[in-house]
């Protein structure tokens, strides 16, 4: 008989401890390559066993038992088998009930009526094993493997070429630990047949939100596979936890996983083949608090009730670590990372499974936050649940077929939309102007982007974030306005329109192909279109168009308005904001000027055949004038677009755009430089490393790019559209 102790942490095994124990004779130690010790069925659970021993290793929690061809096999599991050291085990098996009176005489021992052993099994602290029959005489002709994973709690015994009589509708057992070499009994289950039908199930449901953040690259390799990030600082990503549920085939549900900017950035990267099949498989499943209107809501750090009810509604926990059934939300400092489900988890599992009337338990939260982003303690976590049979992952078809009992709540839950900051009456004025102007706007693609953009700035967040993205929705009027001219393009040549409800005038420079907006305060462009036969087309735009909330938060100052986030880039030319003026716009013939607050003219815009001239006086030591282009970041929105990005650049000038679309070139008088989102292109397939310097692009929103002009006292600029590159031909 042997002892074979398997060490590693995937079950699917080194072999790390052999003990060869024979009754007849030691033998060599062998394991038939054949012989399944690890993947147990459902269908082989006989008992669950209530958390009742005072040390988790000695505290029997389940049992299986099943035949393979002519072995049979038994299986025990632990609350936490820290090592196969400290207990003595017993299996007592009655073949033939009530064909004898072999009763256990163990101290403290509860003995079962109508239960009586023909056969006991003894693993003592060592690991060796021995079998007597009830005439207390030694079995030795009964081959018997111990095995034992102590990062998953269990021990198989696996009678090999079985000669013990065992019988479906008789045979019964029951398993008894004492402590080493005492009589006194630590923990014993109820006698069970070896047929009986499993017991009920621990249900548990996954549920993760903020799962991955997409506005630039750095964000999206950082939430898929970074660096020195997470909880432990350390490996980190949604690529580890989507590895390990596809092993386990473990269904989990996300709030925000699946927005498209998510599976925009996913396809750059090359991983949306990947997530697509797992959403195939029902693996990954989308899951909305509000079914009606389909919003997503943001989470109160405080607030962190569960979802789903049923006959009131339980509470979630910070999954794997905390598990104490209670209303409170606990905060897991870095000494609190272990590799493996808490005891706690373990305990409230169980106990969930031996209490029918439980509600499911709802583990998952933050994923920025949790544990299971770490592949080390993903794979524990998950390893776990796949090798015990008695936990049930919930699938999206187990929600479905009982609606009433996992339905999911809103109004009475506390997970609801953040309390915020009232709006002021210039805001609440300035959304009803806008979506009264959304209402009335033409259908075409600059209304779209300007719905889109809307949604974004007014959508759910948390206080200071939603206070912030208000300060730019006065800003949707320049797109407004150029969705008005997109569908009827016309000539205009004005500086009399307040376009962002701010009481001061804008200008618009526009003719039959061209829409330009300057900015006389900060004396910037924050927007230039143009059209032709494939449609409207964006050049220019600002950074708030993808995100707000770029810099520390602890740097925001919401009464700066549109300068309240210090890291945007509202359009180009414009001032740092700690050289921010405003300007004076005039018009002369076919120029629009900028005069600064010396009476001297700044600025100088032109419209050209091809896009426009633009001529700068700045005052010395200026710094760098930037331009942000966002050429078609609608684009970014069809499938494999990645690739569609290209940039040329020489000392004075850049052309960016589509290989088989809208293309822009920058050139200056003096030089320039730039950076573009896809500079880290090839890295993006990639663990994030951090050693590696990325680009200043590599922190751009999706799919912009920035030109860098050098500062000089009086320099051109001229922005100007390519017509579109002809196919090849052979």
């Amino acid at each position: 008989m042997r002892h074979i102790h398997y060490k590693n942490k995937t079950t699917l095994m080194i072999l790390g401890l052999i003990i060869c124990l024979g009754l007849a004779g030691c033998q060599a130690a062998y394991l038939d390559p054949g012989t399944d010790l690890v993947n147990w069925k459902y269908s082989d659970l006989r008992l669950l066993d209530p958390v009742d021993s005072l040390e988790p290793k000695q505290d029997l929690i389940a049992l299986y038992t099943r035949k393979i061809d002519d072995s049979f096999q038994i299986r025990l599991d632990f609350l936490d088998l820290d090592s196969y050291l400290g207990n003595d085990i017993y299996i007592a098996i009655d073949t033939n009930p009530d064909s004898n009176q072999n009763r256990l005489n163990f101290s403290n021992y509860q003995n079962p009526a109508g239960f009586s052993w023909d056969y006991l099994v003894k693993i003592n602290d060592f690991g060796r094993i021995s079998v007597i029959d009830n005439k207390k005489t030694s079995v030795i002709n009964q081959r018997i493997n111990s095995v034992y994973d102590v990062y998953q709690d269990w021990l198989v015994l696996d009678f090999i070429h079985n000669r013990i009589p065992v019988y479906p509708g008789f045979t019964k057992l029951q398993a008894i630990v004492t402590k080493p070499g005492s009589p006194l009994v630590v923990d014993q289950t109820d006698p069970f047949n070896i047929d009986t039908l499993p017991p009920p199930k621990s249900k548990v449901l996954l549920v993760f939100w903020n799962t991955f953040s997409s506005v630039t690259p750095a964000q999206a390799l950082r939430s898929w596979a970074g660096a020195h990030s997470g909880l432990m600082s350390s490996r980190h990503g949604m690529k580890y936890l989507l590895d390990d549920v596809a092993r386990t085939y473990s269904p989990v549900f996300f709030y925000d996983f699946l927005s498209r900017e998510n599976i925009s950035a996913l396809d750059y990267m090359g991983n949306d083949d990947e997530v697509t099949l797992l959403v195939s498989r029902n693996i990954i499943n989308s899951i909305l608090i509000n079914k009606e209107n389909e919003e997503v809501f943001y989470f109160e750090e405080e607030d962190k009730s569960i979802l789903f009810i049923d006959y009131g509604y339980a509470h979630y926990f910070d999954f794997p670590y905390d598990c104490q059934q209670t209303h409170e939300y606990r905060t897991f400092e870095k000494s609190d990372a272990i590799l493996s489900l808490s005891l706690s988890c373990k305990v409230l599992m169980i106990s969930t499974a031996n209490n029918p009337s439980s509600s499911l338990l709802v583990f998952g939260g933050d994923f920025a936050l949790s544990p299971l982003g770490d592949p080390a303690v993903s794979s524990e976590v998950f390893g776990y649940i796949s090798s015990h049979p008695w936990i049930q992952v919930l699938t999206r078809e187990d929600l479905l077929a009982y609606p009433d009992m996992f339905s999911a709540i809103y109004a009475q839950s506390a997970v609801t939309s953040p309390t915020r900051i009232a709006d002021s009456d210039h805001e609440t004025q300035v959304k009803l102007k806008i979506a009264d102007a959304l209402s009335a706007s033409p259908d075409n693609r600059l209304t779209q982007l300007t719905q889109s953009v809307f949604d974004d700035l007014n959508g759910q967040a948390r206080p200071d974030l939603a206070v912030l993205r208000a300060g730019y929705l006065n800003q949707l009027g320049f797109l407004l306005k150029a969705a008005e001219w997109a569908a009827a393009p016309l000539p205009i040549q004005t500086c009399t329109l307040d376009l962002d409800f701010d009481d001061a005038s804008e200008c618009i420079f526009a003719d039959q192909t061209k829409f330009l907006v300057i900015e006389p305060q900060g004396g910037y462009i924050p927007f230039f279109f143009s059209i032709d036969a494939q449609g409207v087309h964006q050049i220019i735009g600002p950074t708030w168009e993808f995100v707000v909330g770029l810099s520390d938060p602890s740097t925001w100052q919401p009464n700066l308005g549109i300068r309240a986030d210090s890291a945007q880039i509202l359009g180009a030319l414009q001032n740092p904001f700690s050289e921010w003026e405003d300007y004076t716009a005039q018009i002369e013939n076919d120029y629009i000027y900028l005069i600064d607050n010396r009476g001297a003219i700044s600025r100088s815009f032109t419209l050209t055949a091809d896009g426009v001239d633009i001529q700068i006086q700045t005052p010395p030591n200026a710094t760098k004038t930037l331009i942000p282009l966002a050429v078609d970041p609608w684009t970014r929105f069809t499938p494999d677009w990645g690739k569609l990005y290209f940039l040329e650049k020489s000392n004075r000038s850049s052309t960016w755009g589509l290989h088989s679309g809208i293309r822009v070139r920058i050139s200056s008088s003096v030089p320039i430089s730039t950076y573009a989102f896809n500079d880290t292109f090839s890295m993006m397939s990639k663990p994030e490393d951090p050693n590696f310097d990325y680009s200043p692009g590599h922190y751009l929103p999706f799919p912009m790019a920035v030109v860098e002009v050098d500062n000089s006292d009086e320099y051109s600029i001229s922005v100007d559209i390519l017509p579109l590159r002809e196919p090849a031909t052979r």
